[in-house]
């Protein structure tokens, strides 16, 4: 405590070094903390809304699957009976707000005002807006964060609905930030300011007594011994004078050598600060890449409970159907008898016959049931992909058959490969060789299949944009995937397109971390990246890219026909070698 009371006993006086010494370091430390300080309240804003986002889309898109069959039957009060359950179990600091909207923007039911009349209401702007929608639609108000998306069925729209999260844990967490960002600001600042009074108060008196001692020797005392206590750098400037006085040319070389330790010091610094910088890129590589690979993993958890929870009713109706066809069939024949042992019924039998359109009901009633035998073996088509599809969870190391994942991939993605109002379907066309099962990480390989293809898909669009549906169409759009094994201990999987081929530049940057051509929000330039690392260092292959310009692109991956066991020895022996 005595020394910081010597060191703030003196005056600045308003010229001096120790001053704006003072006054500079001051405001140094003021504005980086306040930049520092703004950026971190900016950035923690944005991360704390992304994540309200993704939360908020979450929970829209499993209720949209919950209600997706109530859409399809019409059924309004199981769609009411959901909505009143969903506002009164989820009534919490998050739930603010909930409604299903019918195809013309009408309100059918909504969480917390169970009162609503369905018919009498017209049509709501934001379920309007929400029908006309392709895509998730974000509200942000005051206090909450509305969400909300149509409801489509088989291409067709068939309502919308709309929930919102309260916004309060949002503003909590942020003033919370900018609270610690203003105090540690007035800590940086005070602390700062002690600094730079410690400090100019220790140079300035040592260059005071450098002054007189320089002056001296100005006036011609070559005897003059400059003696300078305290730092460093003054004591050794007080020592280059002292010489100077007594042998200039050894002052030279003195000098001559500082500076050239002075640039072997610039060259470890500027050498250290490199491999900071790499070693800051590969960590933030790793980082997202890690952050890509737990978003993949939920994925494949959320896809797997619900193919789950879809099989078990779907396999209870289609078990049924099959009876209610030969139920029906038998009731038909026994109708077709009666009428020919009465072929005149009474009155009222004949009215009603006529009425109910009874020839018509016997043609179509057969046609309709066998179109629900044909829906429910899509839907059990559909869930066993989805459920190949979820192995993306699966870290296990197992034998699988390669075609399958292939095909579930081509299932999920059946959505974008069929025909839409403005551009053709797209044909996969497939040459499987024989294959025997692989041992490998499934769901990893389904990753890196789902990345390939949507690479393709994309390509073949932006090559038809500006075009016509004809003209798209004569260009023949298709992705051909071909399997075959190699050596008899290699598989070879060639996805190729049609699209319009990839430039000799962009080629070379295609696995780096972060590169892509698509634009901002479309693609995060990791998918080419991870792929390269799931086939190169978690199964031991190769993937290359072959593309000729006008041609189309082709992506060739190896993968080696390996045991666990020739894994681990593989893998060792990676180790080895990088040591």
């Amino acid at each position: 405590m005595k020394h910081l009371k010597k060191h703030f006993k003196f005056r600045l006086r308003a010229n001096s070094l120790a001053a704006k010494y003072t006054l500079a370091m001051t405001a140094l430390v003021v504005s980086i903390v306040a930049g520092v300080s703004g950026l971190t309240i900016a950035r923690e804003r944005n991360t704390f809304r992304s994540e309200l986002e993704q939360q908020a889309e979450v929970m829209l898109n499993t209720v949209v699957a919950m209600t997706s069959d109530a859409f399809y039957q019409r059924d309004f009060d199981d769609l009411e009976r959901f909505m009143d359950n969903l506002g009164s179990t989820l009534e919490d600091d998050l739930f603010s707000f909930g409604r299903v909207y019918q195809s013309d923007g009408r309100v059918v039911s909504d969480a917390y005002q169970a009162d609503i009349e369905i018919y009498s209401l017209e049509a709501e702007p934001f379920g309007q807006q929400l029908i006309a929608s392709e895509n998730i639609v974000y509200l942000w108000e005051d206090n909450q964060l509305i969400v909300g998306r149509a409801v489509s069925i088989g291409g067709d729209v068939w309502g919308a609905i709309a929930i919102g999260l309260s916004t309060d844990a949002l503003k909590a967490k942020v003033t919370a930030v900018r609270n610690q960002g203003f105090v540690l600001a007035i800590f940086a600042v005070v602390i700062g300011i002690i600094l730079a009074r410690i400090l100019s108060r220790s140079i300035t008196e040592s260059l005071r007594e450098l002054t007189a001692a320089t002056k001296d020797l100005a006036e011609g005392n070559l005897d003059q011994k400059i003696t300078v206590a305290g730092e460093q750098e003054l004591a050794d400037l007080a020592n280059s004078f002292n010489l100077m006085s007594s042998n200039v040319r050894t002052l030279v070389q003195e000098l001559q050598e500082q500076a050239e330790a002075l640039k072997t010091s610039e060259a470890i610094a500027s050498e250290k600060a490199l491999k900071l910088q790499i070693a800051m890129e590969e960590l933030t590589t790793t980082q997202t890449q890690l952050m890509q690979s737990e978003k993949m993993v939920s994925l494949g958890q959320l896809v797997a409970g619900v193919a789950h929870e879809i099989n078990n009713p779907i396999n209870f109706i289609h078990g049924n159907i099959r009876h209610t066809i030969d139920y029906t069939n038998d009731l038909l024949e026994l109708l077709d008898v009666y009428q020919d042992h009465n072929p005149e019924p009474p009155d009222d039998i004949a009215d009603l016959t006529e009425e109910i359109e009874l020839d018509f009901l016997k043609e179509d009633l057969p046609k309709m049931l066998q179109s629900m035998w044909t829906g429910t073996e899509r839907i059990q088509e559909i869930v066993k992909s989805l459920r190949n599809f979820s192995r993306l969870d699966e870290a296990e190391f197992k034998a699988v058959d390669l075609h399958e994942g292939i095909d579930s991939t081509l299932m999920i993605l059946e959505n974008r490969l069929k025909s839409s109002g403005s551009f053709p379907r797209i044909e996969i066309r497939k040459n499987y060789g024989q294959l025997p099962n692989i041992e490998c990480f499934p769901g990893q390989l389904n990753q890196v299949f789902m990345n390939l293809i949507v690479n393709a898909i994309d390509a073949l669009e932006s090559k038809g944009e500006d075009k016509t549906y004809e003209e798209i169409e004569a260009l023949d759009p298709h992705i051909a995937i071909t399997t075959s094994l190699i050596e008899d201990n290699w598989l070879r999987v060639c996805i190729r397109d049609n699209a319009g081929g990839i430039p000799p530049e962009v080629q070379a940057k295609l696995f780096d971390p972060f590169f892509t051509t698509k634009p901002l929000g479309k693609g995060t330039g990791l998918g080419l990246s991870i792929s390269y690392k799931i086939i190169t260092e978690k199964h031991f292959g190769h993937i290359s890219c072959n593309s000729i310009i006008g041609e189309g692109t082709e992506f060739v991956v190896m993968i080696p026909q390996l045991s666990k066991h020739g894994v681990q020895q593989t893998s060792e022996t990676v180790s080895s070698t990088s040591l």
